[in-house]
């Protein structure tokens, strides 16, 4: 008999909690479980070693499926890192570790790298676990193994445990490039783990380097006369001939007619923000402030900073104020302000005024911003290393917007205000998709929302059902069968489709960064990045050979990767709807305030089946819904959907498993109204779910379309309760399979 196999990461789990252990080979109701609690000694420096282990403890699987099993840490067990094996008689798994740290991804104080004595800021899971030592980083040499510097915890990112931690880099460490690696606290010498991903191309180093230092000639436009047009040029123009530097504007208002154009490496800068005024008339039909053109092919524009002013557009303004592209040197907006008209009857993405507009752009730093703009922050195609914080925005289309071949952004401790108004504004929206088909993307990922505080400027204002957050489907090469398997390469049964956009516009774009996933058969959970795949071809590469190798019995979509968010210790006040439309892996939602006043309902819903095209399915995978609150609103309810969005569902190829691996753990509800979970079916079946210690009034089971049965498997229900202490009502409550009620 083979061994069992686990296909990805097991769920991070504590005492009590339940574990969902995905993998191949497993044997219904045959393969064991069985886990054992690593010591906590000193770790010592970084370094791959497997763990000790001198016993095991068997655990009684709740649900034992093809696909998954489920088993709950034992009670009396703490806080740590566990090692698990799968058996099946005598043919034992390797040991997997759960509950070591899981870096998604890792952004330097000046974006792509840190400088000395600056910091790395790490996101992820379980990056620390409490209860004995303190979470470390280490800087380890790329090769040889030689340890270069441990790195001081300085900030925890995130309330909620693990998720986000700041560390310093001693400021002796030299530029260069180096292994980062972690540990949580927990698990002794074993629990290390190194940072390592896949974007279009293998990552697995951070970089170290000084920031670049910037010419500080200064150039006051009072010292220049004529119009304030007339200053501003002469500035600029001195400012370009020293190759940049630092243009004042000292206190008062200054009004232009034409568009600014900065040199690279300048700065603009004010005497504050309620101090210096710069604003220009009306008839503005260009970007207001630009980066010079310093490239024609390839197309660049030099970098330029911003501080201590406010940049304000005409009441007739309909581009964007400030535009950042083509430029990926280092740059910041400090202590600004940054102020566009709003159109609050309509919710417009490229024609509305928007603050601040990114395209092929990263290393950006936004702090202590002030936006006014019914578009705050859009971003179109590879926006990276973007990190806007402790700023303030008041929208009405959208706070923040972002697409295509965009990763790696931090949104920590924002104040969001929602404009009055009688449009259908979206708020926030991370997408693969975009409205050019020439500026498409294969992946929009690693996100990391926290301590955000959403509001709305008056309870009065009607509230949208759509408002809030949402992804948007995307696109998708390939759904079907696998001919042949070698290594990294995939020969497809078939060949990958032109992927059309609803307007029947093809896309051209190279697939680098895009997923494979088996959705069924042999090797099912599994997923790879895609490294080489274009349109109408017949083989495809992937990242790294696969776990468990598909046969002829294996199903395997290629699509768009749209997730790896982390949504943490927000309070969503002014968002009725969030949705992961069609799209989500790794994704998680944990200590968040949710609902809204005034809302008969506020949801949270994930979708995964088919949409827009027959050439791909879009699964829902790995997401989890963990210690949220809802404080608002009447009724709450979080939804996990396998459905295809079309009154045609045989127009799908497609009709297993969609929606798999889903956690709702310990979400609660404080107030007045009842808070429910809705799995819902339609054309595509679910697969292992953990619904665990939620404050659930009820839990349903729907099936919108009676000539496709519901399909469920691998689901455990286990301590959900009302509020007042009763057992959450389960509908309907029989004859239903797959499902397993535990204690």
């Amino acid at each position: 008999m083979s061994p069992p196999t686990p296909s990805g990461s097991p769920s991070r789990s504590t005492k009590d909690e339940t574990l969902l252990i995905t993998g191949g080979n497993l044997v219904p109701g045959s393969t064991q479980v069985e886990l054992a609690q690593l010591s906590d000694e000193d770790p010592g420096n970084p370094a791959a070693q497997a763990p000790a282990i001198s016993s095991w403890t068997s655990l009684s699987p709740h649900t034992s499926t093809a696909r998954s099993l489920t088993a709950t840490v034992p009670a009396s067990w703490s806080n740590g890192v566990y090692a698990l094996r799968l058996k099946n008689g005598s043919a034992t798994d390797s040991i997997r570790l759960i509950n070591t740290p899981d870096p998604w991804f890792v952004q330097g104080d000046i974006g792509d790298a840190a400088t000395p004595g600056g910091s790395f800021t790490v996101a992820g899971t379980a990056l620390e676990r409490t209860g004995a030592l303190a979470p470390q980083a280490a800087l380890v040499a790329k090769t040889g193994g030689t340890l270069i510097a441990k790195l001081p915890l300085a900030e925890r990112v995130t309330t909620s445990t693990g998720y986000a931690l700041r560390f310093t880099v001693p400021s002796s460490v030299a530029e260069g490039e180096y292994q980062l690696w972690l540990h949580n606290g927990r698990g002794g010498k074993a629990g290390w783990v190194r940072f390592s991903t896949f974007i279009e191309a293998p990552l697995d180093t951070v970089i170290v380097k000084k920031a670049k230092v910037w010419p500080t000639t200064v150039f006051n436009i009072t010292s220049y006369s004529g119009t304030d047009d007339d200053k501003f040029a002469a500035a600029i123009a001195a400012a370009s001939a020293n190759g940049g530097g630092r243009i004042t504007v000292p206190a008062g208002t200054y009004t232009l007619t034409k568009q600014l154009v900065l040199p690279p490496y300048t700065v603009l800068a004010g005497a504050g923000r309620d101090a210096s005024l710069i604003k220009w008339g009306s008839g503005m039909t260009k970007p207001l402030l630009v980066g010079k053109e310093t490239s024609p092919w390839p197309y660049k524009r030099g970098t330029f900073a911003i501080e201590d002013l406010t940049l304000q557009a005409a009441a007739d303004f309909r581009n964007r104020v400030i535009e950042r592209s083509y430029t990926t040197d280092y740059s910041w907006i400090r202590r600004a302000a940054i102020k566009a008209p709003q159109f609050v009857s309509e919710a417009l993405w490229d024609n509305a005024p928007t603050a601040l507009y990114l395209e092929e752009s990263r290393n950006l730093v936004l702090d202590d911003v002030v936006i006014d703009a019914h578009n705050c922050v859009l971003g179109r195609v590879l926006v990276s290393y973007l990190r806007v914080q402790n700023s303030k925005m008041t929208w009405f289309g959208r706070h923040f917007g972002i697409a295509a071949r965009s990763h790696n952004v931090l949104l920590t401790n924002n104040a969001l205000t929602q404009r009055a108004g009688t449009g259908d504004p979206t708020g926030l929206n991370l997408t693969t998709f975009h409205g050019d088909p020439d500026f498409g993307g294969p992946f929009s990922r690693d996100f990391l929302l926290a301590r955000n505080t959403s509001t709305r400027e008056a309870t009065s204002i009607p509230i949208k059902r759509s408002q809030g957050y949402t992804s948007d489907g995307s696109n998708g090469i390939y759904v079907g069968k696998i001919a042949a398997v070698s290594g990294t390469t995939l020969t497809l049964a078939g060949k990958t489709a032109n992927p059309l956009r609803p307007v029947g516009v093809p896309v051209t774009y190279s697939w680098a960064g895009a997923i494979a996933q088996i959705v069924e058969g042999r090797g099912a959970g599994q997923w790879r990045y895609i490294s080489q795949a274009t349109a109408g071809v017949s083989s495809v590469t992937i990242d790294r050979a696969w776990d468990i190798q598909p046969d002829a019995s294996s199903t395997l979509t290629i699509v768009n990767l749209q997730g790896r968010q982390l949504m943490v210790d927000n309070d969503f006040g002014a968002e009725p709807q969030f949705d992961d439309f069609y799209m989500t892996l790794d994704s998680i939602r944990a200590g968040n305030k949710f609902g809204t006043t005034g809302s008969s309902e506020s949801t949270v819903a994930a979708w995964a089946g088919n949409v827009y095209t027959p050439t791909a399915t879009f699964t829902a995978w790995h997401y989890q819904v963990l210690d949220n609150r809802t404080v608002r609103g009447t009724n709450m309810g979080y939804i996990s959907m396998s459905l295809d969005l079309d009154d045609n569902l045989h127009h799908f190829p497609y009709h297993g498993v969609a929606g798999a691996s889903h956690v709702y753990r310990n979400n609660q509800n404080t107030a007045a109204g009842a808070m429910w979970l809705s799995v819902q079916s339609k054309g595509h079946e679910f697969a292992d779910l953990v619904i665990e210690k939620n404050q659930f009034d009820r839990i349903s089971f729907d099936n919108t379309n009676t000539s496709f049965p519901i399909g469920l498997s691998g689901v455990v229900i286990r301590q959900n309760k009302k509020a007042g202490g009763a057992a959450a009502a389960i509908t309907p409550s029989s004859n239903l399979a797959g499902i397993k009620i535990a204690d």
